[in-house]
């Protein structure tokens, strides 16, 4: 018999529980973490990981997952970064490569009959004009006609004395409002 087992027994299911109470550390004899009250269900525990490394394929942040998964985010660092979760995470990708592919192909291929749906809408009397004029904007919208947004943006950079201004007249407006300043 082995001091030390791996971590799975080359025997035992994937499926299974794996009892590892017998195991003994050649360093500090029998491991404490292996008691007889702790089993491990490899099923359970590679489809978790595989469902995190879905996630994770995603983009999911590892804060979102370990609350989903109630595990810390390191844990889920820790499954992202390893040699076995990389090649899996990988597959994940590439399925989700090829799946965004295939959405894409339909949507190119869906597109010419939804805007022809969107045009007899538009053109029909019988819609409602409040109708006909939300679709038409949102046609213009995606085209890049939509309405013009402007955006101000102020910069400045404040010298000792605006910042001393500026303290001044906010404890005599304090003062005004019947606060005791100091």
């Amino acid at each position: 018999m082995k001091l030390h087992q791996p971590y799975r027994e080359r025997n035992a299911p994937l499926n299974g529980s794996v009892d590892r109470s017998d195991q003994i550390n050649p360093k500090f004899g029998h491991d404490k973490r292996f008691a007889s009250h702790r089993k491990y269900n490899i099923k359970y525990v590679w489809e978790r990981q595989n469902a995190i490394l879905h996630r994770v394929a995603l983009g999911d942040p590892n804060v979102d997952i370990a609350r989903d998964f109630n595990t810390t985010p390191q844990t889920i660092s820790n499954i992202r970064n390893s040699k076995v979760s990389l090649a899996i995470l990988d597959q994940h990708r590439s399925q989700l490569s090829s799946e965004m592919e295939d959405i894409n192909e339909r949507v190119s291929r869906f597109a010419p009959v939804a805007l022809q749906l969107i045009e007899q809408l538009i053109l029909n009397d019988e819609v409602p004009l409040s109708l006909r004029a939300k679709y038409a904007a949102e046609h213009l919208n995606r085209a890049g006609y939509g309405p013009v947004h402007k955006n101000l943006n102020i910069n400045r950079q404040l010298t000792r004395e605006d910042i001393e201004q500026i303290k001044q007249r906010s404890r005599a407006a304090a003062r005004e409002a019947g606060f005791n300043v100091i």
